[in-house]
């Protein structure tokens, strides 16, 4: 769940400005001691663990329904309702495999 943090506004400096410091939802099920492990056995210890697929083809579409629905509605559960309807859509519409199936025959 996605909590507003609390601003310190009498800070001085950026640092300062947050009260509330949240670690990274990646390293939420991993323990101290394995990350100080993956730290001291070097990078390919922390290559083997960050292999995310960040940049796929499916993530792009998904960031993309994302976006068309916060700027289109503006109330969370008609945003989800948005990206349901969507996907849902998706799965109806009909997939061409090669050039040849997108043609109409005559």
């Amino acid at each position: 769940m996605f909590e507003v943090p609390k601003v310190n506004l009498n800070s001085r400096c950026y640092i300062d400005l947050q009260q509330n410091i949240y670690e990274p939802p990646i390293l939420k099920n991993i323990s101290d001691e394995q990350l100080q492990d993956l730290i001291e056995n070097g990078g390919n210890a922390i290559l083997k663990f960050m292999r995310l697929s960040c940049h796929t083809q499916a993530l792009e579409r998904s960031v993309k329904v994302v976006t068309e629905a916060a700027l289109s509605v503006c109330e969370k559960k008609r945003r989800e309702g948005f990206i349901k309807s969507k996907l849902a859509s998706r799965k109806v519409t009909p997939k061409f495999e090669t050039k040849k199936d997108f043609c109409f025959k005559k």
